[in-house]
Order: C-alpha cells, then sequence, then structure tokens
C-alpha cells in the first residue's frame, strides 16, 4: 500500500447523496466518509470533496448514481455544475446569473427552475470540475470519467 500512498489522495465523500430534484438536508461536514481517489484525478484542488447524485432534474447530464468531484475554493461563474445548499437542502444544479437574479437550473425540462431569492439561505459549497459513472456492460464494470469544464 505504501507505493499506492504515493498516488492516492484522500478525499470527503458525503454521506448522503445531493438532490438534482426536490433536495436532501445538509449533514455536518464531520460526519463525511474519507475515500482514495488517484491524485492524477483530483489534481492540484484543496480540500476537494465528492457527491454522489440523485434524482433526474441533471439527466441527460448526470444520472441518479453519478459521483460529482468538487472544488470548494473556485469561484463560481454563469453556467457552472455546483453543489449548493438552499434554504437547508442541498442540490447538485447548473448556475444561472444574469441582471435579474441567481437561479439553479436543471437540464431535465420537466423540472421547475430554482430562483434564488434575497431572504434565502443560499450558499455554494464547490464546483463541478469532474464526474464519473460506473458503466455496466455484462459481467463487468468500468467506470467513465467526464471533465466537466468547457
Amino acid at each position: 500500500m505504501d507505493a499506492l500512498s504515493n498516488l492516492l489522495i484522500e478525499v470527503s465523500l458525503l454521506p448522503l447523496s445531493f438532490s438534482c430534484g426536490s433536495g436532501n438536508p445538509f449533514d455536518d461536514e464531520s460526519e463525511w466518509e474519507k475515500i482514495l481517489l488517484p491524485k492524477d484525478f483530483v489534481g492540484n484542488i484543496q480540500n476537494p470533496f465528492v457527491v454522489s447524485v440523485s434524482g433526474a432534474s441533471m439527466e441527460p447530464f448526470l444520472f441518479d448514481g453519478d459521483y460529482v468531484l468538487f472544488d470548494p475554493h473556485r469561484e463560481a461563474k454563469n453556467g457552472d455544475i455546483v453543489a449548493c445548499r438552499y434554504n437547508g437542502d442541498v442540490f447538485v444544479k447548473r448556475l444561472q446569473i444574469d441582471r435579474k437574479g441567481i437561479y439553479l437550473v436543471p437540464t431535465n425540462p420537466e423540472y421547475s427552475i430554482i430562483r434564488v431569492c434575497e431572504f434565502d439561505d443560499f450558499e455554494i459549497l464547490g464546483i463541478g470540475v469532474k464526474m464519473w459513472r460506473d458503466l455496466k456492460s455484462n459481467s463487468y464494470s468500468y467506470y467513465k470519467t467526464i471533465n466537466l469544464f468547457y
């Protein structure tokens, strides 16, 4: 394991799925589980975290069970995929910022856009930088990774 430790980095994995739909309550960071990821996959992100998404509001971009790696220090920009806290629940959505306000936008048109109002409890927890999903084919599985920068 010592040779592997030079190639791996410990990353926080939230103990619940971040909703792409209706939201989930946000747990204390001290309860986050740790997982090991390849250092070259994580890059130079300081204090990265991973969430497993749930729900269908971000389909066909993100699917239930996908994992997303987030950078908590990157400045959020219009169009970014964000993990955010909104009125006590946590979401993964696309951030839209314009003259009229801030919006959390699903990619699935069957779901409503959330408008963030002045008095809402809203915090961006991190910017999505990479995602992966388990693709099952016959009796074996492999992982596909997608860079979220575009």
